[in-house]
């Protein structure tokens, strides 16, 4: 199997809309000598960053507006300094590189092939001029896929698209918790201040935490060690960076190692409304324990380093 996955996008109730979503099942059931993937889907998520960083190549499919029915283009896309994943969970196909490439250092080749849509009224089916415009497509992908080919296949298997469902061997207070939810009480712990017995039962007494500004700034890394300094980095996010609330997105599960996703709000001068911003939590996990933990921010550090770093 070729390491090439091909996404296509869209909504299948919107007419040409559901070009990229036609595309990608016609490939994927066309496929049968396997040289790529193919996904078709209403929308891109976080989530999805995991399946990118198995792969060589990701194409997007989608829908444009801008036009004349029935032509397409292909560009390539390329990650900048700008590019940063935002909140929430629908995304660009720049903003799913941007997560693969924080999460999982991942920054395959990709590209964009738009197909000018005529019609995106509420109802099902393409229009002639796209629908013309299909075997085009498709030849222009199989070729993408023959050129850029692997030597071993997609092991969908080392990780799962997840979300608060899978169930892990964790039983405190004789209940089961999964590894997501541990995030999830993480990333309410950075928000609130405070660190909860349930999560202290977690960490390691060795583990090495930080807290890191995406920004690229000077002093933009704080690190901590242990139980206390847990406590420490809730603080220092609660009482310096002024994080007032945060919501886990989604989360992935590569191994050992957890990565959730979501956003925060900044409070500031009183006149002023809470900010928004990114953030993506890494957790390393050995047995029932975590050992590593990362929380990343796009968001400035305070000049002056008033927090309490233990190491």
């Amino acid at each position: 199997m070729a390491r090439v996955l091909v996404i296509g996008y869209g909504n299948p109730l919107r007419g040409d809309d559901a070009l990229g979503w036609e595309i990608a099942r016609r490939l994927a059931s066309a496929n049968r000598a396997e040289t790529f993937e193919a996904l078709a889907l209403h929308q891109l998520t976080p989530e999805l960053s995991a399946y990118i960083s198995e792969v060589e190549m990701v194409v997007f499919i989608d829908a444009s507006r801008v036009g004349q029915p029935g032509t397409w283009k292909c560009e390539t896309l390329k990650l900048n300094a700008t590019s940063w994943p935002t909140f929430g969970h629908h995304l660009t196909p720049i903003g799913l590189l941007a997560y693969a490439h924080a999460i999982f250092s991942a920054s395959p080749p990709a590209l964009l092939i738009s197909v000018a849509g005529g019609s995106f009224d509420c109802r099902q089916g393409l229009t002639p001029s796209v629908t013309a415009a299909l075997p085009a497509v498709e030849k222009f992908v199989r070729e993408q896929s023959a050129v850029t080919r692997a030597s071993r296949p997609l092991r969908h298997s080392v990780f799962a698209i997840h979300t608060a469902s899978r169930k892990l061997e964790f039983r405190k207070e004789r209940r089961i918790v999964d590894r997501s939810e541990i995030a999830d009480i993480f990333c309410v712990a950075v928000s609130s201040g405070k660190v909860p017995a349930l999560l202290e039962n977690f960490i390691c007494k060795e583990a090495t935490l930080a807290v890191l500004s995406a920004t690229g700034q000077s002093s933009s890394e704080r690190r901590y060690l242990g139980i206390l300094g847990l406590r420490q980095l809730a603080e220092f996010c609660r009482g310096r960076l002024k994080i007032e609330a945060s919501e886990m997105t989604g989360c992935v599960i590569k191994g050992d190692c957890l990565f959730a996703f979501g956003k925060v709000h900044i409070g500031g001068a009183a006149e002023r409304s809470p900010a928004e911003t990114s953030f993506v939590v890494n957790l390393v996990w050995r047995g029932l324990q975590i050992v590593s933990a990362q929380f990343r921010i796009m968001w400035p550090f305070p000049l002056k380093d008033g927090d309490r770093s233990s190491f």
